[in-house]
């Protein structure tokens, strides 16, 4: 009995190391993510400071720069579902990643025309589509117990990546800097933090196919695997109503964002107001709308959207 008993406590004790652990290694992995899910949206921003930046009276051609991407995006969505329960969620993301680098470095080409940058961003757009719900997923999984919080703070990348990215691109272009920089230091940032993700979670925390636990018992005797259980509530079956109500709103909210940093820009500018107050004051509006969204979704006072139940709340509200 007293055998039994410390080889229990040891088991417990090797079993709340695991979880540490465990716990330890998608906190650094959710911290690259991060990283990785800002780069995107800061091309996004950048493409849009690209497009006021550029020469010429045409607004409707600069304007159309950032919708590209955006389209992209919609056609990419309905083949995702497809193309995941094809080949796996994880090589479908690690393929759109190396393209996506692909598609950030062609705006850097020397003499690159404007239909050449739509084409380019199209081709961004489409790439990106699989990225936000794989990252989904992937904090039902690993941050399911501060879904709440690590859900909230993913998404306030868009806003904080897309006002970053369109500040810096018009500052490149006023200190007389090439904007292609910018579009540099994203392929860096967005490649680097992937290679990051690979090499310190590697297929065991980022390949959902494989993730699997394996349990011990207080005899050392091997149990069977099992499926990591999400704690977050999924409905029983595909919904693509709600699929589409909320990843074809989040393209077009993004599309319209992108169209009032031009608008507003040039309104304020031919008021008289600084660049340099525009950019600020644009920017913070835009920041306060998804700090106050975020932290009401973090407090689950009143919506809950990690669960499948509340969903018809969350979406009125």
């Amino acid at each position: 009995d007293v055998f039994w008993g410390m080889a229990s406590t040891n088991m417990s004790w090797m079993d709340e190391r695991t979880n540490k652990k465990r716990e330890r290694d998608s906190l650094v992995l959710y911290v690259l993510i991060l990283v990785f899910f800002f780069s995107c949206q800061f091309g996004h921003g950048s493409n849009i400071g690209v497009a006021v930046s550029l020469p010429g009276n045409s607004k409707a051609m600069n304007l159309a720069l950032g919708s590209w991407v955006m389209m992209g995006v919609c056609l990419g969505l309905p083949l995702t579902p497809w193309a995941i329960r094809t080949f796996g969620e994880f090589n479908v993301v690690a393929v759109c990643t190396v393209l996506d680098v692909v598609a950030m470095l062609l705006m850097t080409i020397p003499g690159i025309t404007l239909h050449q940058i739509y084409a380019v961003r199209f081709l961004v757009g489409f790439f990106e589509a699989p990225f936000l719900p794989y990252l989904q997923e992937w904090l039902a999984r690993h941050g399911s117990h501060n879904w709440n919080v690590w859900n909230a703070i993913l998404h306030a990348m868009v806003p904080l990546g897309e006002n970053v990215g369109f500040i810096l691109a018009q500052e490149l272009v006023n200190a007389g800097y090439s904007w292609r920089w910018a579009f540099v230091g994203q392929a860096i940032a967005f490649g680097g933090s992937a290679l990051l993700c690979l090499a310190y979670g590697g297929r065991r925390y980022l390949d959902f196919a494989e993730e699997s636990v394996t349990k011990t018992d207080s005899r050392g005797s091997q149990g069977s695997e099992e499926k990591v259980v999400s704690e977050v509530e999924y409905p029983s079956t595909e919904k693509w109503g709600v699929y589409w109500a909320t990843n074809a709103s989040l393209a077009a909210q993004l599309g319209f964002l992108g169209g009032c940093k031009y608008v507003i820009r040039d309104y304020a500018l031919s008021r008289g107001f600084g660049l340099h107050v525009i950019l600020a004051t644009f920017s913070g509006i835009a920041l306060l709308g998804p700090a106050l969204g975020g932290s009401v979704a973090m407090s689950g006072s009143i919506v809950q959207p990690d669960k499948w139940g509340q969903h018809k709340r969350t979406l009125i509200f």
